[in-house]
């Protein structure tokens, strides 16, 4: 029972950071696609297939810049992609045979609607939390952390 009691909390501390979070019109397309999506995938399977929001944070890097402090002043240095890090590769894999194994037991269209969506939130997820802290660090607020911003 204490378990259970332990998600639940979780659960609710998860729900309540994007009640407070300013920047929710980008979160829409986070919850959205996965609740469409879990109208055609089994749970499981969105949860594994979610593990993509590790790649998809990775390839969103370069969007971003960090400010670096030079003799001439402030400069924003954009972000590199970790290409040639293995643990991405054995990520796509494990989502892949997930999905493969999942797709010969359903037609087309569900596998489509059960992964695309997923994909589509795996990426406005990172990018949500990035505007926020953004939007976080350009309002003044105490940090710890280095700041970023968009490059856009």
């Amino acid at each position: 029972m204490r378990s259970i009691w332990l998600g639940v909390l979780a659960a609710f501390f998860f729900a309540f950071t994007f009640v407070l979070n300013r920047s929710m019109e980008l979160f829409v397309l986070f919850y959205a696609p996965l609740c469409f999506a879990s109208a055609y995938s089994p749970g499981w399977l969105i949860a594994g297939t979610w593990q993509i929001t590790i790649i998809s944070g990775s390839l969103l890097v370069p969007l971003f810049a960090e400010v670096v402090q030079m003799k001439n002043g402030p400069v924003k240095v954009r972000g590199k992609s970790p290409s040639k890090d293995c643990s991405c590769l054995v990520i796509l894999i494990g989502i892949i045979v997930m999905q493969v194994e999942q797709s010969q037991s359903i037609c087309t269209q569900d596998f489509l609607f059960g992964m695309l969506p997923v994909i589509l939130a795996s990426f406005a997820y990172p990018l949500g939390n990035r505007i926020s802290l953004y939007e976080m660090l350009s309002a003044g607020m105490p940090r710890r952390i280095r700041p970023y911003s968009l490059l856009w």
